[in-house]
């Protein structure tokens, strides 16, 4: 340790220029658009490559954005178009194409491969990122950027030594005032007082405009002892810098009245102090003064309209009433302002969890602890929202309830669609119209309901409750899910029978359902956490439910299936009475009644063949052979999409269209040879041997074989019709 800081102490020279120090004197107080001009009079003079990030900063805070890519490099190398344009997709959250345009010019700039450190890291490729910012240093050792990101990486990573290092290499080797002020403060954090005082001293000399280390410099002298009140004529001969330290003691003091007062007249002196008004927003916030903050909060965003801060810090004041809803808009704001800035992030978070988003806010913390700069962020903000002994187990508790929601409804979808594999219509059934859905709603309910009831008014899952679930979820339902699938394989291989592996599909695909349910109760655990029993008991009884109300369905089912039939029948009779049209009219009624089951397949198509076939027949006595394509019209397009669990409807709607198109004086012999070959239609070959005997010259050599075969109960009336028109109704009989 003394070593490094040794090493540290000695450097010879500045290596920014008196123009950038100037900007960056200015940027510490929030004089932004001085600060701008600054950067871009000396980019026009003398280009260097981190001016271009100097000046993302200003156009992003002045809320800008737009303009810092249209900003004159007539002057520059080509390679600086790709480091801006890099920076501009940064700062709006486009890591992607951030990365692709630094990596256009990573050969000839070692600050390039800094920014691609920086996209990588901002989506959570820390050793990507890390390996990308030494190839920076090792490129060109004098690129202060490259060791000052390596340091706040190895920050947020927690690996002090490392840390400290590598601030001490870049000191060495580049002299940075940003590198130094960051190794000042890390030894004030260590309590290693003296070399931090000779560090900022030194510092003080490089930048004597600088707030920020004339602030730190405050800070030291307190801690030395030095009374309060003579601290900031030591540090400053400025009025206004002297009010804005005396402010800043002042709330170390926790004498925030006094604070207040000092920071509004370091406005009134100078209006461009943009940091000292943005402090005392600050205070409003951390007294609740919420009618104050949105008063001085609308004229400060005036000021520097890009800034998240006055967002950030309207955020938690909100939280802090209970205005959840306004809390998470002034934080979407802040994020939409700086997406590349962690404290919106971390806002958030918050603002999420305020509103019972869990799972959003702790995605939220990470994006903002990727964004970070050091690990305390991270750590301030969590201990805000959560009691730090409860947040890993809700973390960990949710995330595997999630990981198992996802594992055993994609295992049963993907075990269900193999098995309906040959059957492409019904597999676009699935997807489009049911169990695809399932597979999703279980993860949504899951998620939704485990970010509803993360927290809020209810009490943390007890540690007993939280295991059992765990232990049900993660082994014991998996275990039961696997074998059940196993086993279902099995049967489906053994049964080669095609409906046996529909059914199963069906069967496992529903079950998907019931899995979504058990979980999304299981994420309902914290409702029930002094009341175990009772959740057990509403689990129980979703399920029954679940299972029991198929019986509550099927009752009145088959008490209209009866009636249906029965009306069908009817139509029957009424052709035999020879009151035709009547009967079209009943079948047509009947058809139109089963509007309310259509979502009961095969039932519903069965039940329509019934009507259709009624209504055919009824067509054939009144000579009326060209309506039969038409009858069809309702539930044509659908008749594919259970194939082969309606492969009577299948069969019907064939055998009919057949029916007309030899009527017509069309060949079908072919697709009749191809039905007879259909293992389904084995039991349908006195109906096909009709039509044969319909449009072949061998008509009698038919008529002999059907004369053996059972008799088809759907379509009997029909062929004794064909029979009748063909040979006469006494020899056929």
């Amino acid at each position: 340790m003394r070593r490094i800081v040794g090493s540290v102490l000695i450097f010879a020279s500045i290596s920014f220029a008196d123009a950038i120090i100037d900007g960056r004197a200015n940027l510490s107080k929030g004089k932004v658009k001085e600060a701008r001009a600054i950067f871009s009079k000396e980019l026009e003079r003398k280009p260097c490559p981190y001016l271009l990030f100097l000046l993302a900063d200003c156009y992003q805070k002045e809320g800008e954005p737009t303009l810092y890519k249209k900003i004159d490099l007539t002057n520059c190398p080509p390679f600086y178009e790709s480091i801006r344009d890099g920076l501009w997709y940064l700062y709006q959250g486009s890591y992607t194409l951030a990365y692709s345009s630094f990596e256009k010019a990573k050969i000839e700039s070692a600050y390039s491969l800094v920014g691609m450190g920086l996209a990588r890291k901002a989506e959570g490729k820390l050793k990507e990122a890390e390996r990308l910012y030494f190839a920076a240093k090792e490129k060109e050792p004098a690129c202060h950027l490259s060791y000052l990101h390596l340091f706040f990486l190895y920050s947020i990573k927690g690996d002090n030594e490392k840390a400290m290092e590598v601030l001490a290499e870049g000191i060495t080797k580049t002299n940075s005032p940003e590198l130094i002020y960051e190794f000042s403060d890390l030894l004030l954090r260590e309590d290693n007082l003296k070399p931090a005082t000779d560090l900022l001293l030194e510092l003080e000399r490089i930048e004597p405009n600088n707030i920020l280390i004339k602030e730190k410099i405050a800070f030291l002298l307190l801690n030395k002892g030095v009374p309060i009140e003579e601290i900031p004529a030591q540090i400053s001969s400025n009025e206004s810098e002297r009010l804005y330290l005396d402010g800043i003691l002042a709330i170390s003091s926790q004498f925030y009245s006094t604070a207040l007062r000092r920071f509004s007249s370091v406005g009134e002196k100078d209006p461009d102090f943009y940091l000292a008004r943005l402090k005392i927003l600050w205070l409003y916030k951390d007294l609740s003064m919420r009618r104050d903050a949105e008063r001085f909060y609308k004229n400060l965003i005036k000021k520097m309209p890009g800034d998240s801060l006055p967002d950030v810090f309207m955020s938690d004041i909100y939280g802090k009433v209970g205005s959840y809803t306004e809390s998470l808009i002034y934080a979407k704001k802040a994020v939409t302002k700086e997406p590349f800035f962690d404290r919106p992030y971390f806002a958030l978070g918050n603002a999420y969890y305020y509103n019972n988003r869990f799972i959003e806010a702790v995605l939220a913390y990470q994006k903002g602890f990727w964004l970070s700069k050091e690990r305390k962020a991270l750590k301030i903000w969590i201990e805000e929202a959560f009691i730090n002994k409860y947040f890993p187990l809700f973390c960990f508790g949710y995330t595997a309830i999630w990981i198992a929601t996802f594992f055993l409804l994609t295992l049963i979808h993907c075990t269900g669609m193999f098995l309906i594999r040959k059957y492409p219509a019904l597999k676009r059934y699935v997807i489009k119209k049911r169990w695809v859905f399932y597979l999703y709603l279980g993860n949504f309910l899951i998620l939704f309901f485990s970010s509803l009831f993360g927290k809020g008014g209810f009490k943390f899952i007890p540690l007993d409750l939280l295991k059992e679930a765990l232990l049900f979820l993660t082994i014991i339902l998996p275990i039961g899910i696997l074998i059940i699938l196993m086993v279902s394989l099995l049967v489906s291989f053994i049964i080669k029978i095609p409906k046996v592996r529909i059914y199963i599909s069906f069967i496992l695909l529903d079950f998907s359902l019931d899995i979504a349910i058990i979980l999304m109760l299981a994420s309902m655990i914290p409702v029930f956490a002094d009341h175990p029993k009772v959740f057990e008991i509403f689990s129980i009884g979703v399920i029954i439910f679940r299972r029991g109300r198929l019986l509550l369905i099927l009752f009145p089912i088959a008490i209209f299936w009866f009636w249906y039939n029965a009306s069908i029948h009817k139509g029957y009779c009424l052709i035999e009475e020879e009151k035709i049209d009547k009967a079209i009219s009943l079948f047509r009624n009947r058809f139109g009644s089963l509007g309310f089951i259509r979502w009961l397949e095969p039932t519903y198509s069965h039940m329509s063949s019934s009507a259709f076939l009624g209504e055919i027949y009824s067509l054939i006595k009144q000579n009326r052979w060209e309506k039969i394509p038409f009858v069809w019209k309702p539930i044509e397009k659908s008749l594919g999409e259970w194939w082969p669990l309606n492969d009577t409807s299948v069969f019907l709607y064939q055998w009919t269209n057949l029916l007309f198109r030899i009527k017509n004086g069309e060949s079908v012999e072919s697709e009749l040879g191809k039905m007879l070959e259909i293992p389904e239609y084995k039991k349908r070959k006195r109906a096909i041997y009709a039509l044969f005997a319909l449009s072949s010259k061998e008509k009698d050599e038919y008529f002999s074989q059907m004369a053996i075969l059972p008799k088809d109960k759907d379509l009997e009336p029909i062929i004794k019709e064909i029979a009748n028109y063909q040979i006469g109704d006494s020899d056929y009989s």
